[in-house]
């Protein structure tokens, strides 16, 4: 893989356009004929699971054997990264909107603050993303998080992560299947249809299948066992063609389509790991891409008060007021906030690593 993951920035810049294009279209309930392009840019968020895969084992594989507290050491980085801008969502949705909807769901009631704050709001059927739009996919997030030292000590080739895959994969299938028919219904009674089958497809048994399919990336480029391949154009292509067509077949699959996009992404992943590609890899999608959390946590705010406080419904103008507005918003949050804390973690992580320098007495 190249040193610089540029291509991994660009495609976390195209996450975080289907995901922001796809709210758009929801909020104002677009029908037209973009209908079937919006509503697969929701799957950005299973896109971000996979590059997010791919990070953390880079990581980890990096910081091997060079950190005294490498375990520590990577949950104070993570959540460094995502707790103070994700908390700072919190605090700004609040103060708008206290406990009323945020335009997509019903709103938060006071119990749910506990729970976003420690990110454990994806554990309640009501709570995932009450608070701050999109929460469910922080808290996914950070429970995978916790599951990272575990999966990288037991995960060690290609050979044991195409078999996590095929398993969580399986299971993630057969838990949908089975909460599916003996659950939901009776659910339904209390939480209602929607809530009741978003709670089971966003939870992290549903979706740890799209985290493996990073994790199967990191290996795959780690080994270096198909570079020969990955750099002829004609692959290169054959990959991104499986990966297109896996994205429009994928409803072909239910319940698990969202694996079959996973299985795309890496497709694509792959084809853009060892080739340059410009519709894929492109300065402004790189820079989106670096933005990307910050774009994710203020989207919401900023497609809302268009459509309500200018009233704009038109699909088109929307998207591009909305785009327009939220790349400045999140350049500032990455820059005075993401960066901010991200560099109190190195110096946090700096000092514990330092070795202890104790005087003797001749």
């Amino acid at each position: 893989m190249r040193k610089r993951f540029d291509y991994i920035d660009a495609l976390r810049g195209w996450a975080i356009f289907g995901v922001i294009v796809t709210h758009v279209s929801s909020l104002i309930n677009y029908e037209g004929v973009l209908t079937s392009l919006t509503g697969r840019g929701g799957l950005g968020v299973q896109l971000f699971f996979m590059i997010s895969a791919f990070t953390i084992f880079h990581s980890l594989d990096n910081s091997k054997g060079k950190e005294n507290f490498p375990v520590s050491n990577f949950f104070i980085k993570r959540l460094l990264r995502i707790a103070p801008v994700y908390w700072l969502g919190i605090i700004v949705y609040s103060l708008i909107f206290g406990l009323g909807s945020r335009g997509w769901l019903p709103g938060p009631e006071l119990w749910h603050y506990p729970l976003h704050f420690t990110f454990t709001n994806l554990f309640h059927p009501e709570s995932p993303s009450s608070v701050v739009p999109g929460g469910w996919s922080i808290s996914c997030e950070v429970i995978f998080y916790f599951l990272c030292p575990i999966l990288f000590a037991l995960i060690r080739d290609i050979k044991s992560a195409i078999y996590f895959s095929i398993i969580t994969v399986a299971g993630g299938i057969a838990f949908l299947k089975l909460t599916d028919a003996y659950l939901i219904n009776e659910m339904s009674k209390s939480f209602g249809q929607k809530l009741s089958e978003q709670y089971f497809y966003r939870s992290i048994i549903s979706q740890i299948g799209c985290f493996s399919f990073g994790i199967l990336f990191f290996h795959i480029g780690k080994s270096g066992k198909l570079n020969k391949y990955l750099e002829i154009k004609s692959f290169s292509k054959l990959l991104l063609f499986i990966g297109a067509i896996g994205l429009v077949i994928m409803y072909v699959l239910k319940p698990g389509y969202h694996y079959v996009a996973g299985f795309s992404f890496l497709c694509i992943a792959l084809s853009v790991s060892k080739r340059d590609n410009f519709f894929i890899v492109n300065r402004p999608i790189i820079f989106l891409g670096k933005i990307s959390f910050s774009a994710y946590i203020s989207h919401f705010l900023i497609i809302y008060f268009l459509k309500n406080l200018f009233f704009i419904e038109n699909f088109y103008t929307l998207t591009l007021l909305t785009f327009i507005i939220v790349v400045p918003i999140s350049f500032l949050l990455h820059l005075y906030v993401e960066k901010t804390f991200i560099g109190l973690g190195r110096t946090w992580i700096s000092r514990r690593e330092k070795p202890v320098v104790t005087l003797t007495a001749n």
